[in-house]
């Protein structure tokens, strides 16, 4: 790299030695309810609720979490094709590990309008983003944070954003950063893991 060049810090081309955090912990399961960009302002909100949270924390009604992104920098969305429905490779039982990985590596990425993508995620029609998994990057006082899940819990999606700032907070309570969401999301899946917790113990109780 030329003297003086700046490395971009972008998910899809890292810099070597960048410091990454996962966040899976904090925003799995965050059903995305809207999708919001401010091109004066550089930003971009997310609004999202974790019904999982809300049931076992006894959330108030209208609770909700926002997630924050100042001074956005670039904002993108890809899906990923696969072989047509019917494709079969002609192999035995005993290879169709083998094969489903063979198709998952020769899926085509293919990149998606922001602004049509952020436009179809709408509470009112129950068209919403479902968060699997999370990482942010950091450097060059540069945060960039890639993010993938299922619209509208069919299409896998994956959600790449670099901004000068994130920021994450609850609207129904006291401030949460992420360490906060992070703590409440392990003590729900600790819960869940010890058995102390099913499936029914997600509705709230009856006053």
């Amino acid at each position: 790299m030329p003297d003086g060049e700046i490395e971009i810090l972008d998910w899809k081309n890292l810099p070597k030695n960048t410091e990454t955090r996962y966040l899976g912990m904090a925003l799995h399961d965050a059903r995305v309810e809207s999708i919001k960009s401010n091109f004066l302002h550089r930003s971009v909100v997310f609004k999202f609720v974790m019904p999982h949270l809300a049931h076992y924390y006894r959330f108030p009604n209208g609770h909700h979490f926002v997630l924050r992104f100042d001074g956005v920098q670039s904002a993108r969305v890809f899906r990923y094709e696969r072989y047509p429905d019917g494709f079969l490779f002609p192999v035995s039982g005993e290879q169709n590990d083998a094969v489903t990985a063979e198709l998952q590596a020769h899926w085509r990425e293919e990149s998606l309008s922001w602004r049509d993508f952020e436009a179809s995620i709408t509470k009112e029609y129950e068209q919403i983003f479902d968060i699997f998994d999370a990482q942010l990057a950091s450097g060059n006082n540069v945060l960039s944070i890639r993010i993938s899940g299922y619209h509208n819990y069919t299409g896998y999606r994956e959600m790449y954003l670099r901004a000068e700032n994130i920021a994450l907070d609850q609207v129904g309570g006291e401030p949460l950063d992420f360490e906060g969401l992070h703590k409440h999301s392990e003590g729900f899946w600790t819960a869940f893991k010890e058995g102390g917790l099913g499936l029914n113990d997600w509705v709230p109780p009856e006053d």
